[in-house]
């Protein structure tokens, strides 16, 4: 008898948390959803939005959980989801792993769209209808219903659905005794039986077609995203595809980034310029962690009249060029809900043993370890503007005494104002201070401009000039300036 009450406690709060996630979907479709075209700008910073992925979602624990009209919702749910973590692209095609990627999760079983539409889904559920319920966030896709999907109501809903979309003219074109099918119809032509069956099936819905219907072609499927507008995507709200550099990387894919910068400094009687290539790779393990290295290249001319690629691969009293250092790196999002939030730390090993320089060639680098750790925050201020924010915890030249190290610790601070003009592009300034604390307090500052364009959302370049002063350059009135360019690629 003691088992009863638990039994009915359990099904009160499933049924409690279920309707209050079909309540929160309602309230975004009823705001964006506009005869299946969808609003994702609106949706991404709708608090309705943000309550069903954040707070409601993760509260399935179990299958046993979900009917039939829960997994299409879910699963409706996750693709605008996907959408919206991809930056709000102009198509899904632009992710090749948009539907196979394993991002969703119940419980601690995690599913692709396509685990969930094959597995989850049809496996159980041998009913041709419900390809016009599943949207692919596609114009040429089935349209999202108005609302949910209910248990009491499901089998009445579809049937609502398809007659709609066998009126839809991206599924259905009738041409005298002639009509062009979607290709949902050919994609999965043996769930919808022979031709009989099939002319059965489309005369259940359309009663108004002639006996001696033939199908004559399959229409094009036009894969672009099914916003409401692409120019208020472009126009309105141009930071939704942004690349934020703060976020891990998704589980599975890679990221590589080249970043140049050459730093010039003058003072009086000698002009010295270091230019440095750092280049890091980063895999997503987990979605909250990400595992990488970095590799650095100096290359440095000394007291010299003219900067160029003159002893590029020479080492003399006035040149070094040498490979640097290279080590590992963590990058973690240690609170899940904080998406742009995460603390990167990397460890470099030193290559050579004589980078701090001698009589006969200059400094490259320090011949200790070096510790950096970085911690990153984005906010969103508005759709075109964003406030990057890092403070850093940086150990150089790690090592005994003994051995010259000088253990020397800093705490960088850089701020980034951003502006989106467009969607594929950006323009910010950079401020950056960086106090010494050991053996002497010392410090840089540097502030610029540069700017980012994403060619697609997986590549991206970018330019920065930032002017610099420290505490020695002031001591003997010189000047310094950095010239910067980058290029980043991710690979899914």
């Amino acid at each position: 008898m003691a088992k009863i009450p638990a039994l009915v406690v359990f099904l009160i709060f499933n049924n409690l948390i279920i309707g209050q996630t079909l309540k929160n979907w309602d309230q975004v479709l009823l705001k964006h959803n506009v005869n299946g075209s969808l609003d994702y700008v609106g949706i991404k910073y709708d608090a309705d939005w943000n309550a069903l992925i954040e707070g409601e979602i993760p509260k399935y624990k179990e299958l046993d959980q979900l009917d039939l009209a829960d997994q299409i919702n879910l699963y409706n749910i996750w693709v605008v989801e996907g959408i919206i973590k991809d930056g709000i692209p102009t198509s899904v095609q632009k992710n090749s792993s948009f539907f196979t990627r394993k991002i969703y999760k119940i419980g601690k079983a995690r599913f692709s769209l396509n685990d969930w539409e094959k597995d989850i889904i049809f496996r159980r559920n041998k009913d041709p209808r419900l390809h016009f319920v599943l949207v692919c966030g596609a114009v040429s896709c089935p349209k999202l219903a108005a609302k949910s999907f209910s248990k009491s109501e499901l089998n009445e809903q579809i049937d609502q659905v398809v007659a709609s979309s066998l009126k839809d003219e991206q599924v259905f074109v009738l041409d005298g005794s002639k009509i062009h099918l979607s290709n949902i119809f050919n994609w999965y032509r043996s769930d919808f039986g022979t031709e009989a069956d099939l002319a059965s099936f489309l005369k259940k819905y359309r009663p108004d077609l002639p006996n001696d219907l033939v199908i004559s072609s399959y229409l094009p499927y036009d894969w672009s995203l099914n916003v409401i507008s692409q120019d208020a995507l472009l126009d309105v709200n141009p930071s939704t595809n942004r690349y934020i550099v703060s976020s891990v990387i998704r589980q599975g894919t890679f990221e590589f980034k080249a970043f140049n910068a050459q730093y010039v400094q003058r003072v009086v009687g000698q002009n010295d310029s270091y230019f440095t290539t750092f280049f890091s790779g980063v895999y997503g393990l987990h979605p909250l962690l990400n595992v990488g290295f970095d590799l650095r290249y100096r290359f440095v001319q000394i007291d010299v009249d003219q900067f160029g690629p003159a002893g590029l691969f020479q080492n003399t009293t006035s040149n070094r060029s040498v490979v640097s250092t290279f080590g590992p790196k963590i990058r973690v999002a240690p609170i899940p809900n904080w998406k742009n939030f995460s603390i990167q730390s990397a460890y470099w090993f030193p290559l050579k043993t004589d980078l701090q320089g001698s009589s006969e060639f200059p400094f490259a680098d320090w011949n200790g370890d070096t510790w950096w750790t970085q911690i990153w925050n984005d906010f969103t201020l508005s759709p075109r503007f964003s406030l990057f924010a890092e403070i850093d915890y940086l150990w150089e030249d790690i090592g005994a005494k003994s051995k010259g190290r000088i253990n020397r610790m800093s705490t960088p601070v850089t701020i980034i104002p951003s502006f989106f003009p467009t969607k594929q592009s950006s323009v910010y300034i950079l401020f950056n201070a960086s106090p010494y604390w050991k053996p002497d307090i010392d410090y840089f500052f540097q502030s610029g401009i540069g700017g980012k364009y994403q060619f697609t959302r997986n590549f991206e370049i970018e330019a920065l000039y930032t002017y610099f002063t420290s505490k020695y350059l002031h001591s003997v009135n010189g000047n310094a300036a950095t010239f910067n360019m980058g290029i980043r690629l991710n690979i899914n």
